[in-house]
């Protein structure tokens, strides 16, 4: 199980995001196609990659 995990780290890494004072992972990892919303926050951040 370590193993597998160990793997999809690897495989499928977070995005990272700066914004101010904040550098953490992006939680907003999913995109949904039913959201059909304002997209409040694609102005305001970096997004970076976590490789």
């Amino acid at each position: 199980m370590l193993y597998s995990r160990i793997c999809a780290v690897i495989e499928r890494p977070r995005t990272y995001v700066r914004v101010g004072g904040y550098f953490g992972p992006d939680r907003r990892r999913r995109e949904t196609e039913s959201y059909s919303g304002p997209e409040r926050r694609s102005e305001s951040i970096d997004v970076e990659s976590a490789a």
